[in-house]
C-alpha cells in the first residue's frame, strides 16, 4: 500500500498520476533516477510513459488564497 499526499498551488492535467507512475517505474527498475530526474526538472512530458490509474486518488481538500483552514 503506498500513500501519497501531494499539495500545490496548481495542478496540471494528469500531474499527480504522471508523478506517482515515475515513481513507481523507478521502484520497479523500468526508469533510472536520473531518467526520472531529468523529466522533473525539464518538464519533458512527452517521456512519461508510465501513468498511475485513476482509481484510488481521492481529492481531499482545497484550500483557497482567503482561507484559513
Amino acid at each position: 500500500l503506498l500513500h501519497y499526499t501531494v499539495e500545490a498551488n496548481a495542478f496540471l492535467y494528469h500531474m499527480v498520476r504522471r508523478m506517482v507512475g515515475l515513481q513507481i517505474a523507478v521502484g520497479r527498475g523500468i526508469m533510472t533516477i536520473d531518467q526520472f530526474r531529468h523529466i522533473f526538472q525539464t518538464g519533458a512530458l512527452e517521456k512519461v510513459k508510465h501513468m498511475a490509474p485513476p482509481h484510488g486518488l481521492v481529492l481531499e481538500k482545497v484550500r483557497y488564497k482567503d482561507d484559513n483552514s
